[in-house]
């Protein structure tokens, strides 16, 4: 289905024909930041990530004939250069100036058969230390995860992990198992971190398939959730690395 999509978008934008332009245009060269879903070898499809340029959640594609090759991969955070008007095709579309990958704390795993059935939301609590994770299993697997996470701060460069307050943390060695079409959240602790000041966050959580046994580096699949703000911020002077 997504190959259609793909197929069908790239047919607009070599016909410039039946494809509507939306209220959202961009005269200058706008910029929004996303995660690879496709590659084809003329164009790609991305997911946008929210609050980090685009005007909402949703697919973009975009052709890269015209663009570097920057050795993307599926799982690559990308930052997109684009100018002119937004095409209301589904996905939707741009004109992509530019493209170049983004640095990670460490590179995100993924499962092809995981890829588009699973995500996680991240919202602040009522707690302002706490953080709800919710993980959706739109799958047709039972998925394993564990109470480790990690959370991220966006430097402008690339993520990075935003120190523990307390380097001996421990987690307990517990697993949760999410059945299929169902969901589970968690509640995480936000004051065990370093308070930073930051644009953008995410929380890092890795599930696998209950079919995976034993488990293996390769079996594991990373899903992240965005979020805003961070409580009792500091300001953050110099990238870390």
């Amino acid at each position: 289905m997504n190959r259609i999509f793909s197929i069908v978008a790239l047919l607009c934008t070599l016909l410039l024909a039946g494809c509507t332009s939306s209220d959202y245009s961009n005269d200058d060269e706008a910029v929004f930041y996303a995660t690879i879903l496709e590659i084809h070898e003329l164009s790609v499809l991305v997911q946008t990530i929210e609050n980090m340029g685009f005007y909402h959640v949703t697919r973009v594609f975009f052709g890269t004939s015209e663009l570097d090759d920057i050795g993307a991969t599926v799982g690559d955070l990308v930052r997109v250069e684009y100018t002119g008007d937004i095409m209301q095709t589904y996905p939707e579309q741009v004109f992509a100036t530019g493209w170049s990958l983004i640095e990670s704390a460490s590179p995100l795993r993924y499962q092809s058969s995981l890829l588009d059935y699973v995500e996680m939301v991240a919202s602040l609590g009522v707690d302002p230390n706490s953080l709800v994770v919710t993980i959706y299993n739109n799958s047709a697997y039972e998925l394993m995860t564990g109470e480790h996470f990690t959370i991220e701060f966006f430097d402008g460069i690339g993520w990075r992990d935003v120190p523990w307050r307390n380097e001996y943390i421990a987690f307990t060695d517990i697993g949760w198992s999410i059945q299929p079409n169902e969901s589970m959240e968690f509640i995480k602790n936000l004051a065990l971190f370093e308070p930073l000041e930051a644009e953008f966050y995410r929380v890092r959580k890795s599930v696998f398939r209950t079919t995976d046994t034993p488990i293996r580096e390769g079996d594991l699949h990373d899903v992240v959730g965005h979020f805003p703000t961070f409580p009792n911020r500091a300001k953050v002077k110099q990238r870390l690395n």
